[in-house]
C-alpha cells in the first residue's frame, strides 16, 4: 500500500488553516519578500492572489477549507438524520411530560370539584337545620 492509497484525517490539519484572511495574505507576502522562497514553476508565473486562489482551492478539495472537516455524501445526511431522530426523540419526550402534568392537573380538577359538591351538600343541610328564617333565605340564594 503506497502513500496515495492512506486515508488521511480530514480533522488532521485543520488548526493549520484557521488563520483568517489577512494573515493568509501577510503570509504569502513574506514568502514573495524572502530571498531564500522556493516556488514551483506554476507558481512562479502567477501573481500573489492567484497563489492564494489556487492554495484555497487545493484545502478545499481536500476538505480541509477553514478547518472545516471533509463532508462526504454519506456522512452528511447521516449527521442530519441522528440530529433529526434527536430532535423528535426529544420532542416525543416533552410531549409525554406534558400528558402526565394534563391528567395530573385533570385529576386535581376532578377532586375540586367534588370537593366543592360536598361543601354544597353540607350547605345545604345547615340550612335545612337553620332555625332563623331570614337567614334560611340568604343561605338559600347564595346556594343558588
Amino acid at each position: 500500500m503506497n502513500s496515495q492509497d492512506t486515508i488521511e484525517d480530514p480533522t488532521l490539519y485543520q488548526d493549520m488553516f484557521t488563520a483568517n484572511d489577512s494573515d493568509e495574505s501577510t503570509g504569502a507576502a513574506e514568502i514573495e519578500n524572502s530571498p531564500h522562497s522556493v516556488r514551483s514553476a506554476s507558481h512562479s508565473s502567477q501573481s500573489a492572489p492567484e497563489c492564494k486562489k489556487d492554495a484555497q482551492d487545493d484545502r478545499v478539495d481536500k476538505g480541509l477549507m477553514k478547518g472545516r472537516p471533509c463532508r462526504t455524501a454519506d456522512s452528511y445526511p447521516h449527521a442530519e438524520l441522528e440530529r433529526v431522530l434527536l430532535s423528535v426523540t426529544q420532542l416525543d419526550s416533552h410531549l409525554t411530560q406534558l400528558q402526565e402534568g394534563v391528567e395530573e392537573a385533570a385529576n386535581s380538577i376532578k377532586y375540586v370539584i367534588k370537593s366543592l359538591e360536598e361543601l354544597k351538600d353540607d350547605l345545604r343541610n345547615d340550612v335545612g337545620k337553620t332555625k332563623d328564617q331570614t337567614q334560611r333565605c340568604r343561605q338559600r340564594r347564595i346556594l343558588k
